[in-house]
């Protein structure tokens, strides 16, 4: 007679199955990713037909005009939608190094705190105790509206439907009692401290500790991703800041973020376009496969005093150059082009000309491929949508 046996073996999937989410949550960011970055290019290229026209009657006509206030709504509306457009990109972007300059937090988060009270319910206070006088932080505007966006959507979640949400902010000087992380970070002494408080429901113990974990969410499948609280902690910790959270059941949640500050008046200087007629008939071509960038750019150039000539492909503008290398003191170069790209024509340009003066144009703005150009020898970068103000500066720092 033979002995029958079972075997049974139990295996808890739940750890597979969470890496299993997670992977696909991995993989659907990267198809957005990708996604979004093509809707951005494609706007970028439509709004660089748009802002600097509407620039272009306002300079042509009278400001007591009525047309003049209407080519004023449709530069403000636009510029908005370039902005959105800018969210989207470094979103998707995968190095999240955006354009650091030093701003007035206060301003940006005053602007944030605007856009909400118009989004969220009415029994939802936001407070506004930010302190005047604050040290200049050095990041990227977009980076700080990102992380003002997700704790303040993270507070109103905690709080459901009545409650406060307490903006501040106040100068913190380094002296031994250093927060969390700080003492690895050396020699910076000023710091501006944000605190975001709420009045909701608070985190347990257990979770505050995943709290900043990607694909960490206590919220149901379809109501969060787990993303928003990592993205802020990526972009505290790239700019050399820190973050910390307390939180009690039933009372409410405090972020803290200490961003290091400077004292540093980072005014910039915008030229005066009316004013400045930089061009002194020299001589600019414009490389850019769409034939409506190429007319604005055109216009733009002339309004500024350049002579213009232009080609809607990476080959027809090296021609125009060969021929014309003696008279052309600058060359704009789209980066995205089909059959011959801005990077391949610009090698080609250096080959007629090493000398050759050349701004790269794009309505992508990966700072990786612009540090990469300007290692080959670019002169400068112009992301698009661009302005008139924004061709003057960079023109002017190239050629005057």
């Amino acid at each position: 007679s033979h002995d029958i046996g079972i075997s049974v073996l139990i295996k808890d999937m739940t750890y597979l199955k969470k890496v299993q989410q997670q992977l696909l949550q991995a993989q659907k960011m990267e198809s957005i990713g990708m996604l979004a970055s093509g809707i951005a290019h494609e706007f970028n290229n439509i709004l660089t037909g748009i802002i600097p026209n509407a620039e272009l009657i306002k300079l042509t006509t009278n400001g007591n005009d009525i047309n003049y206030s209407r080519a004023e709504s449709i530069e403000i509306s636009a510029t908005r939608a370039a902005e959105i457009v800018k969210k989207l990109l470094n979103f998707a972007r995968d190095d999240k190094k955006t354009d650091a300059k030093f701003i007035n937090l206060n301003k940006t988060v005053r602007e944030t705190l605007d856009i909400l009270r118009k989004l969220f319910d009415r029994n939802i206070e936001i407070v506004d105790n930010l302190i005047d006088g604050l040290y200049k932080v050095k990041m990227d505007e977009t980076s700080l509206q990102q992380i003002i966006m997700n704790l303040a959507i993270n507070a109103k979640d905690a709080i459901k439907n009545r409650g406060k949400i307490i903006f501040s902010a106040e100068n913190y000087e380094m002296v031994n009692q250093q927060p969390n992380e700080m003492n690895k970070i050396d020699k910076q002494i000023k710091y501006v401290k944000l605190e975001v408080k709420d009045t909701g429901c608070g985190i347990s113990s257990e979770n505050i500790r995943y709290i900043f974990d990607p694909f960490f969410t206590t919220k149901k499948p379809g109501e969060g991703t787990g993303l928003g609280l990592s993205m802020v902690y990526g972009i505290v910790k790239s700019v050399n800041g820190t973050i910390e959270v307390n939180s009690t059941l039933n009372k409410g949640t405090t972020f803290t973020i200490y961003l290091p500050g400077t004292e540093i008046d980072d005014a910039e200087q915008s030229i005066n376009i009316t004013i400045h007629k930089i061009g002194r008939d020299r001589t600019v071509l414009v490389i850019d496969d769409e034939s409506i960038i190429v007319d604005i750019a055109s216009d733009m150039l002339k309004a500024l005093g350049f002579k213009v000539l232009s080609a809607t492909s990476g080959s027809k503008g090296l021609k125009i150059y060969k021929q014309y290398v003696e008279k052309i003191d600058l060359v704009i170069l789209d980066l995205l082009m089909p059959e011959m790209n801005g990077a391949t024509c610009f090698e080609n340009l250096k080959l007629i000309n090493p000398k050759v003066r050349v701004i790269i144009s794009s309505g992508v703005g990966e700072i990786e491929k612009r540090n990469q150009l300007k290692k080959m020898g670019i002169s400068d970068y112009l992301e698009k949508p661009y302005n008139l103000n924004k061709m003057a500066e960079k023109i002017n720092n190239i050629i005057n």
